[in-house]
């Protein structure tokens, strides 16, 4: 590696303020809030922070212009760190352990920075990306946002989810999300309600190739913004995936620029507070990781990256402008993205400590770091951690990383199906499952690791990591863990025991809040919605050693009473038909029971039973059957599917290779499965209803076949039988007809294999609504299992 002063980075310099201070609001005004959190946008990635390669000067005039946070610590990875921000608490408290595997989800105990700001009285709005749970019941409509835009995929011309209802869109993106914020700033400027709207870009996190899946990602934007990188001589001999990163930047900085001058022309800029963050370090991609390549990524030297515990995975920056804030200035204050909320809440003027209906933050409010009182900017722009209170100096701020933690832990549950917290699997000293795609970043990694092995903590200037239990750092003048910022023996050890001590207390507090380590609840008839993915990776329960969760499935079921089970709850009587996804080599019989544990256990449950056939090359949706539940009046069940017969399979081959989904519709008046009719229009047949059109080429079974069938012993077990795809003819052809230019220009042969394509979704999905895929989870890149044939 190229010889560096390594405890010496590159300062952050700020020149003479280029904006003034904006008035305080008024008394009795209502703030509104825009809070950014961009996505793998590190330290560095900033023109400020990274002067020679980067281009953002929308955001560094923003950052000139407000105040930055130079102390600011979010979480190592995507889906904590909007937990965090979204619940004002500490992601694993609130459920939230990974970026996948069923521990993406916020709890539905927790309540959302959308309910909490709904209850204090404002309009609230979400644009962009969620990875806060992927069903019905913790989409961000369901949540508390009032007005929502959820793009389907990151690329040109994606579907988005406007409030659960899919529109085509014709433009990137994250240009599209910011006509969307747009749209709506401007609404609420003419109607005066106050707001909080979270905008949320997918830039610059990686994209997965749009076609068959080959275990890459990359970065995807207009391709315009890379132009220049490729022929400016300064940028000669940098690795590929660093300039696609700047160019991305500068990209997304153009859309931030669209945002900034709408407000600086509108009203609502002088009572408007705008947070500007990111969620984790930055992902190094293949060229980036080492020597002067990661130099020229991060001038800061700060090591790790992205899902490491050093500051170069969890230390960002905030960047803050709105009424009386300070401008031109840096707060060393130490903060975390646990405090955004509450700030939030306490600058709406909202004390009501459980407003929304929250549980305990863990974050503090900085309202005394913005609402100066000052008169002007301070004769110094680096004010330090001078206004900090007590609470602020006193704090210790913890993180927890992912590598002790896997998608295969499923703690063990007790007699009313709640997690036991007395497990040894959530024991601080030998607790915890080595993460099986990264564990081995930690050193000393082992088999029953411990949680202090994967818990980093910032007190005042001190830096400790749990993995190296006796070193403690001073990053009063730098944000590098390396011998030359240690504190000196025996102080350091005196410091680190004290941490590590505090550390112990505060995972004892996350063991014991009722959110953590729970597995999502699956929700069937919630409000007007008809569809529900029980996704496999988020069962609470599964046969030991004969099931293994995967980052979005699970691989398993090799023996009779094999079984897997997930918390459920029905929100709405009636009848429901499970349409299974998953791929397999061999046929096995199964039954699919729904109600309380005791009546399944006693066979007492309503249960389907079939034979799921082998589907060896694609997913495509098999229906099992109907069940007729009641409502479940607001308590918990399970849902249990278990194996019956495994047939003749090899005794050491699984059925499932990776089994990914039970869909769950609910029929409403009118519907049903058990009638094949001739559509009018003479086209294939449809099974039941005109949203579930057999797909071309596929065959309803004959009339002698269901004779036959009919007439044999009472106890026959059904086949599963392919399940309808969505309807282009019908209630989807919209779609077909807005995507007709797309196929012919990409040399699809027909609409199916281009949404297929695109948005990775299997067939026999029957409706348009909250749609599945296997490729929407993180880091399936680690799995053989994980990326099948769409």
């Amino acid at each position: 590696m190229a010889a560096r002063n390594a405890c010496q980075p590159a300062a952050v310099k700020l020149s003479t303020p280029q904006g003034v201070l904006k008035p305080a609001l008024q008394s009795g005004d209502k703030p509104n809030f825009i809070v950014i959190l961009s996505d793998d946008q590190g330290w560095d990635d900033i023109g400020l922070h990274n002067p020679r390669y980067v281009n953002t000067p929308n955001l560094d005039r923003f950052i000139r212009n407000g105040t930055l946070f130079d102390n600011f610590y979010v979480t190592p990875q995507c889906a904590q760190s909007r937990a965090a921000l979204l619940t004002g608490r500490y992601p694993p408290r609130a459920g939230t352990m990974l970026v996948h595997g069923g521990w993406d989800y916020i709890n539905s105990g927790e309540a959302t920075a959308g309910e909490v700001m709904s209850a204090a009285g404002y309009h609230t709005a979400h644009y962009g990306k969620w990875h806060n749970g992927r069903t019905l019941g913790y989409e961000p409509w369901t949540v508390g946002f009032q007005d929502s835009w959820f793009p389907s995929s990151e690329f040109e011309d994606a579907l988005m989810s406007h409030n659960g209802a899919y529109v085509q869109t014709k433009k990137w993106v994250d240009d599209q999300l910011m006509d969307q914020v747009l749209s709506f700033l401007d609404r609420r400027q003419t109607d005066g309600k106050p707001f909080f709207t979270y905008y949320a870009p997918h830039a610059i996190h990686t994209s997965r190739t749009g076609g068959p899946f080959k275990g890459k990602v990359y970065r995807s934007y207009p391709k315009e913004w890379r132009d220049k990188y490729d022929s400016d001589p300064k940028y000669a001999g940098i690795a590929s995936a660093t300039k696609d990163a700047w160019a991305m930047l500068e990209w997304l900085d153009g859309i931030y620029g669209r945002l900034f001058s709408f407000l600086e022309s509108s009203p609502l800029g002088k009572n408007t507070y705008v947070m500007i963050m990111s969620d984790n370090g930055p992902q190094l991609l293949f060229g980036e990781k080492d020597g002067l390549n990661k130099m020229r990524r991060m001038p800061s030297n700060m090591e790790g990256a992205k899902s490491l515990p050093y500051d170069g995975g969890i230390r960002n920056f905030l960047a803050v402008q709105g009424p009386g804030v300070q401008a031109g200035v840096v707060d060393s204050t130490l903060l975390g993205l646990v405090d955004i909320l509450p700030t939030v809440a306490d600058l709406a003027g909202d004390t009501d400590a459980a407003v929304g209906g929250h549980l305990p933050w863990d974050g503090l409010s900085f309202k005394n770091l913005l609402a100066t009182d000052s008169s002007g900017p301070e004769p110094s722009a680096l004010r330090g951690s001078n206004l900090s209170n007590k609470k602020q100096q006193d704090r210790i701020l913890f993180t927890l990383v992912p590598h002790c933690w896997d998608a295969d832990a499923v703690p063990e549950l007790d007699e009313n199906r709640e997690v036991n917290r007395s497990q040894l699997m959530l024991d601080y000293d030998r607790g915890g499952v080595p993460h099986s795609g990264y564990g081995d970043q930690i050193p000393g990694m082992k088999l029953h690791p411990g949680f202090q092995m994967c818990i980093a903590a910032r007190y005042r200037d001190y830096k400790w990591m749990g993995f190296q239990p006796d070193k403690v750092y001073d990053l009063s003048s730098s944000h590098i863990e390396l011998p030359c910022t240690e504190l000196p023996q025996p102080y350091s050890s005196h410091v680190a025991k004290a941490i590590a001590a505090a550390a112990r207390a505060w995972w004892q507090t996350v063991v014991s809040s009722p959110s953590s380590f729970t597995k999502p609840t699956y929700y069937l008839g919630m409000g007007n919605w008809t569809m529900t993915n029980m996704l496999a990776d988020g069962a609470h329960e599964r046969t030991p050693g004969a099931i293994r969760l995967l980052v979005n499935g699970a691989k398993g079921f090799y023996k009779q009473g094999d079984k897997m089970c997930f918390g459920v709850k029905v929100e709405s009587p009636g009848t429901y038909y499970a349409v299974m996804f998953y791929t397999s080599k061999y046929n096995g019989l199964f039954k699919l029971s729904i109600g309380p544990h005791a009546d399944i256990k006693a066979g007492k449950a309503p249960t389907i039973k079939a034979q799921l056939p082998p589907m060896p090359a694609t997913v495509q949706g098999q229906i099992m059957g109907n069940l007729t539940l009641p409502s479940s009046n607001g308590k918990k069940w399970d849902a249990c599917l278990e194996l019956i017969n495994p047939g003749a399979k090899p005794q050491a081959e699984p059925v499932f290779s990776n089994f990914y989904n039970i869909r769950m519709r609910r029929l409403v008046a009118g519907e049903t499965l058990d009638v094949l009719q001739q559509p009018s229009d003479g086209g294939d047949y449809l099974l039941g209803d005109a949203n579930m059109r057999l797909v071309k080429g596929q065959q309803p079974p004959s009339k002698a076949a269901a004779a036959a069938a009919a007439a044999a012993a009472a106890n026959a077990v059904p086949v599963a039988v392919p399940a309808p795809s969505i309807d282009l003819q019908g209630h989807a052809s919209w779609l077909a007809k807005g995507v007709q230019a797309e196929m012919l220009q990409d040399g699809y042969h027909n609409v199916t294999s281009l949404l297929r394509n695109k948005y990775r979704w299997p067939q026999g999905q029957g409706k348009l609504e909250s749609m599945f895929s296997p490729y929407d989870a993180e880091d399936i890149e680690f799995c053989t299992e994980c990326k099948p044939a769409v």
